[in-house]
């Protein structure tokens, strides 16, 4: 009953849902119960990811300047400790290259460097297939940075292929679908945004 390893992947999945749903404190208090040390290579590789997740969410919404520095050491931290996992352990899954490449995206991303981000985000993307939720994830991703470099066209078809993808899976947070009723919107095409949002609201 008392296996460390399950124990462990099993408040990491905690830890992860409340980063998610924005309970940062809850979350860390999942995450100080994970024992790193009887997770598996791709758990490993899971839990580092979560802690990027949680400082990059973190950061975005803390407003004390001191915290956000902090998140910023911990970003460079745990990206560093993914980037180096093979290392410690050799040879790793394609999850484990996906998730690596999807991370590194969204450090450029971070850094502005726009052309690098598209460059991993393309590479990603074709590890995976519109049937797969990671699809739909770096289709959104690849939208964000085509935002940044100024081509609507590109960015509005790559938040299509990423809702239709979420629609397909019965998948419910809609941040696609939602981004595209507000692109609508702002752009005058008020009824298929507010068609949009309805099918947001509604599922």
């Amino acid at each position: 009953m008392n296996n460390r390893k399950l124990i462990s992947e099993s408040n990491l999945g905690v830890a992860q849902l409340y980063t998610v749903a924005g309970m940062y404190a809850e979350a860390l208090g999942a995450f100080a119960r994970v024992d790193t040390l009887a997770l598996p290579p791709q758990s490993k590789s899971d839990y580092y990811k979560a802690r990027i997740h949680y400082n990059r969410d973190f950061k975005e919404y803390s407003k004390d300047e001191s915290m956000r520095r902090e998140c910023d050491q911990k970003l460079g931290y745990y990206r560093q400790r993914l980037y180096d996992l093979p290392k410690k352990v050799g040879q790793l899954s394609e999850r484990y290259r996906l998730d690596s490449l999807s991370t590194r995206l969204l450090e450029y991303y971070d850094n502005h460097d726009y052309t690098q981000a598209l460059d991993c985000a393309m590479k990603a993307v074709a590890m995976t297939t519109p049937s797969q939720h990671d699809y739909a994830i770096i289709a959104y991703y690849i939208s964000m940075v085509y935002d940044e470099l100024g081509d609507y066209d590109s960015q509005l078809d790559w938040l299509l292929r990423s809702a239709t993808t979420d629609m397909r899976l019965a998948v419910k947070d809609h941040a696609s679908l939602c981004m595209l009723s507000e692109i609508l919107f702002y752009n005058g095409d008020i009824t298929r945004a507010f068609q949009y949002i309805q099918i947001a609201m509604n599922d």
